[in-house]
């Protein structure tokens, strides 16, 4: 009698859950976990790790003319890794001929590719007239391009970034990488910028962006990375959009007030415009 008992009740649990999970998956929508394609690696300068990019990705950047970076403005050093990914191209004889450069972003250091153009333009517009008109150009004109934006900016998670609406007036897609901070550890947390939070304090539509960023850093908590030098990892969200998450040396022994403040007191990105 016991068992005939628990067979009735256990029945239909089973048929609850499953009924419960299949409403949340369709609506809320099924998202699979990014492609992981790089494994923690660990570099001593951030030019590395651009150069590593690059050639991580030689045989399908032979094929483009056009590749899209987004780094967060802060700290400094995030410009030196896209300044490695364009001295790697050059080395592997592969060199990109013009950066078109958010107008809003700080230089980058190209004394490594002195022959390099810059043009520098307004990205974040509806329309994007501006930044499609040169690179319309550019292409007719056969000339390799490094689009050098924000990480906001290049997020394809986001469905207000800039991205979407350039690629519907270039009517095609961009290959982009997405870099941002890479925590190895729950107190490292705070490091995260954009910060996951709900979307009910989600006032810039930009919470997605940072908890993707985090969500991939809790892959590791217990792996227990060495934290003495740089630490990158790569993942792919889907088909030719990547993110690039990067730890600086010695963040776990940093205090966490004091790097925060600096860090938020750094010159953010322009916010992402309102609309898609």
């Amino acid at each position: 009698m016991t068992k005939k008992w628990l067979s009735r009740l256990y029945i239909p649990a089973i048929l609850l859950i499953m009924t419960v999970g299949v409403i949340f998956i369709l609506r809320m929508g099924y998202k699979p976990a990014p492609t992981d394609i790089m494994a923690p690696s660990f570099f001593d300068q951030p030019e590395e790790i651009g150069h590593q990019a690059f050639r991580r990705f030689f045989a399908p950047l032979q094929e483009k003319n056009r590749i899209a970076i987004g780094i967060p403005p802060q700290p400094e050093w995030y410009r030196k890794v896209v300044s490695g990914f364009l001295a790697g191209a050059a080395k592997e004889g592969h060199p990109f001929e013009v950066v078109v450069q958010e107008i809003e972003m700080p230089d980058l250091d190209l004394s490594a590719t002195p022959n390099i153009m810059v043009v520098k333009v307004h990205t974040n517009i509806d329309p994007p007239a501006e930044i499609v008109d040169v690179l319309q150009k550019l292409e007719a004109d056969h000339k390799r391009v490094l689009v050098y934006l924000p990480s906001l900016f290049t997020a394809h998670v986001l469905t207000a970034s800039p991205i979407h609406r350039i690629e519907r007036a270039l009517q095609t897609n961009l290959f982009s990488i997405s870099v941002g901070p890479l925590s190895l550890r729950a107190d490292q947390e705070y490091l995260i910028d954009p910060p996951c939070v709900g979307t009910e304090r989600d006032a810039n539509g930009t919470a997605d962006f940072g908890c993707l960023l985090m969500q991939s850093g809790r892959m590791l908590y217990r792996k227990k990375v060495s934290q003495d030098r740089f630490v990158a990892i790569m993942n792919e969200p889907k088909p030719e959009d990547y993110v690039l998450m990067i730890s600086e040396p010695g963040q776990d022994r940093w205090d966490s007030k004091t790097r925060n403040h600096e860090l938020r007191m750094s010159p953010p990105a322009a916010p992402v415009a309102p609309g898609n």
